[in-house]
């Protein structure tokens, strides 16, 4: 019978969530549009950024010696020489995004000076690369002269490097690499998600209820309490797990309108390989986000109940949400082999280094069924708050007029 009233209490607050354009409009919809249109223009300028590490780019000569300067450029045909009567204002107009300046010193050397903006990123780029190049012309000189002396150039390096990965040398297979962009966005995306899905929900069927003097009379009806709060707290969830869904639905969209940047990043940042990982794994994975997801949606529940008004509710939830940074930031940089056993034991950071194995493809179910273990008793402690609070006539009932 309880779960009757549960029901009717989660249908009757979706339906009233569900007709409030706000909520549609920043739970499900601005997710949709917000990722590939951030993603479209993070994909334009991490693409002119590589461009430019990749010797696509303009600069500017001057000094005595520009024509053996410009000799050096010529051997790379990315490198594109702009002729400008003022080489300065056009570095600091954009134009060009390095100037060289040449000059002949004693014994017949070519001192290059390199004039770049700091403050600009391709500047910045240009000038590590001309710098590279410069290097690789001096060897590639040196290496010329010793041929003309009849000197073998192997015999200069009696050692040579080579790099294999672990998987590789040991002939074990694992579960593939989701490359190290995507383990770094996609755990950190999901549990912010998870941390601000539900809070607007949230402040809106409890503290909301308080604003509009309606949370008395809904606790006058035959469902309990325990109906009442489990059918608000499923809403709440409901909404937070609506929001990933957006979310991802979002990333995926950014995908297909701006490969290229995913290409970009993978190349900067890691390579990709497909994921072929147990089903297991991934299902025990899915249980864990949405425990977490629960956690939330509780935290929120028990903030919301105490406060006074939406406004109140929302101030304290943001804690909530610096909270969930800690976590995340700390494993941000760590990859799937740097997650640490202890880290199970910590909410929050459970799930993120759970979400790094899947992506890094480690197989672990120690990790994934402790997490699971701490993560459920963190949920039923916060239940058992929010249950507590949810009885308290004396909070329940509390407004601000």
């Amino acid at each position: 019978m309880k779960s009757k009233y549960t029901g009717i209490v989660f249908i009757k607050e979706m339906t009233d969530a569900f007709r409030d354009r706000k909520t549609i409009i920043t739970t499900l919809l601005l997710p949709l549009f917000l990722y590939p249109l951030m993603f479209f223009f993070m994909n334009g300028a991490f693409g002119d950024m590589m461009d430019t590490a990749g010797g696509k780019t303009t600069v500017a000569v001057m000094g005595s010696a520009s024509a053996q300067v410009r000799e050096i450029l010529a051997l790379n045909p990315d490198i594109t020489i702009a002729d400008t009567q003022d080489p300065m204002t056009a570095l600091k107009d954009g134009d060009v995004t390095l100037v060289l300046e040449g000059t002949q010193v004693s014994g017949g050397k070519l001192d290059v000076r390199v004039i770049y903006d700091d403050k600009k990123n391709a500047s910045n780029t240009s000038m590590s690369y001309i710098g590279t190049l410069i290097t690789q012309y001096n060897q590639a000189s040196v290496n010329n002269q010793l041929a003309e002396m009849g000197i073998d150039m192997e015999s200069l390096s009696p050692v040579t490097f080579s790099a294999v990965d672990l998987a590789e040398a040991t002939g074990e297979q694992d579960g593939g690499n989701a490359g190290m962009m995507l383990s770094m966005m996609l755990p950190m995306l999901l549990v912010i998600l998870l941390a601000v899905g539900g809070m607007a929900t949230a402040s809106d069927l409890f503290a909301g209820e308080k604003e509009r003097k309606t949370m008395e009379p809904l606790l006058c009806t035959r469902a309990g309490r325990t109906a009442i709060l489990t059918g608000k707290l499923m809403a709440v969830t409901t909404f937070a797990i609506l929001n990933v869904i957006a979310t991802v639905v979002g990333l995926a969209m950014s995908y297909f309108l701006s490969p290229d940047f995913f290409s970009i990043s993978d190349e900067a940042m890691g390579t990709v390989q497909a994921l072929n990982l147990p089903i297991p794994t991934v299902v025990l994975t899915v249980l864990l986000v949405l425990i977490m997801a629960l956690v939330f949606s509780c935290l929120h529940v028990v903030i919301a109940t105490y406060a006074r008004t939406t406004k109140e509710a929302t101030t304290y939830g943001t804690f909530v949400m610096f909270i969930s940074y800690i976590p995340v930031l700390g494993t941000m940089m760590m990859g799937a082999g740097d997650i640490a056993e202890w880290m199970m034991f910590v909410p929050v950071m459970n799930v993120v280094g759970s979400l790094k194995m899947l992506l890094g493809g480690i197989v672990n179910y120690g990790f994934l069924g402790g997490s699971i273990a701490v993560s459920a008793v963190f949920l039923v402690a916060v239940m058992a708050l929010a249950r507590w609070l949810f009885g308290k006539e004396t909070i329940m009932l509390r407004t601000t007029g």
